[in-house]
């Protein structure tokens, strides 16, 4: 058995990206440290990260006890329900971590199975992406669908309607969800998988992370060239926009709206360096808020790559 604060430091380290993805400033049409919307502020955010530790930690225990065979009812539904329902408890805002948190879980799951299993290393953040989304796809259960659908009656997502179209599965806002899921044996895995094809955040679970892992290779080699933390913060949100539509515009505002904010994003990235960067970046912050355009999916996206960077880096995180 490892010396028992090992599970909490990384508990730590993974919950340090949800504070350091909204510290960073400016980040075009998200909540930061000078934004907030009508029902979500900065200050929910920061509570959140905190709310999170003690889950992440029971996630990093329960991936450890998975590398021992043990069987759970629960594998990662709950934890990404109780972070959220808690942390909007503590706040009184809204939803703050429905995406983030259902890529951090199974990243944190990981990060317990490998501290038994010594299959990967925690300094190599592909090991821990690929083993988080085998972890998803061979041991979610039936009751993570069941949690994962109370988390998103939760948070209420304006994206998700009762229209949406979902093949076999049970809309989410169907009254008689939990009765389809259970008779039908749907694991979490297999609502992932379907919804991969239009959600950013699920495709990345599936994919293995890549998005995640490319973005903090950008992440590093900013900081390496001596940039600021919040620089590298806000150049890496705008990498990963620049290269995926945000399936949460797209769902909000249309494809054109999507490709339009990705574009604009790009533009953006080529004035690094130039005195005009940051009056471009608030520019755009103030167009998004302005037309209510939230890249909500890339902000999730960026809060895993932070998390992997803390893990691997695990000391001196900022300077």
């Amino acid at each position: 058995m490892p010396r028992r604060n090992l599970f909490q430091e990384y508990a730590v380290l993974l919950s340090c990206g949800i504070a350091l993805e909204v510290s960073g400033y400016p980040k075009p049409g998200n909540v930061h440290r000078l934004k907030n919307y009508k029902d979500i502020w900065f200050e929910d955010f920061i509570l959140t990260s905190i709310v999170a530790v003690p889950w992440i930690l029971k996630a990093i225990k329960r991936g450890y006890g998975l590398a021992l065979s043990r069987k759970y009812k629960y594998v990662i539904g709950d934890i990404v329900y109780n972070v959220l329902h808690n942390s909007m408890k503590l706040s009184g805002g809204g939803n703050t971590c429905l995406g983030s948190m259902l890529l951090l879980t199974p990243l944190a799951l990981s990060i317990g199975y490998l501290i038994k299993t010594h299959v990967g290393k925690l300094d190599n953040p592909r090991d821990t992406a690929i083993t988080a989304t085998d972890i998803v796809k061979k041991h979610s259960t039936t009751y993570d669908a069941l949690e994962f659908y109370k988390a998103v009656r939760k948070a209420s997502p304006k994206y998700i309607r009762p229209s949406d179209y979902t093949s076999k599965y049970p809309n989410v806002w169907n009254r008689r969800y939990k009765e389809e899921i259970v008779k039908n044996n749907y694991r979490l895995w297999d609502i992932l998988l379907f919804s991969s094809s239009r959600d950013l955040v699920a495709r990345e679970i599936v994919e293995g992370y890549p998005r995640s892992l490319n973005a903090l290779r950008y992440f590093v080699a900013c900081l390496n060239s001596k940039e600021v933390f919040n620089e590298c913060t806000v150049r890496t949100y705008l990498y990963i926009l620049s290269n995926n539509i945000d399936t949460v515009i797209a769902r909000e505002h249309g494809v054109d709206v999507a490709e339009y904010v990705s574009s604009r994003a790009k533009e953006i990235l080529e004035y690094v360096g130039d005195k005009r960067f940051y009056n471009l970046l608030r520019d755009f912050d103030k167009e998004l808020h302005d037309r209510k355009i939230n890249p909500g999916a890339v902000a999730d996206i960026v809060v895993s790559t932070l998390s992997l960077y803390c893990v691997v880096k695990k000391y001196k995180l900022i300077h």
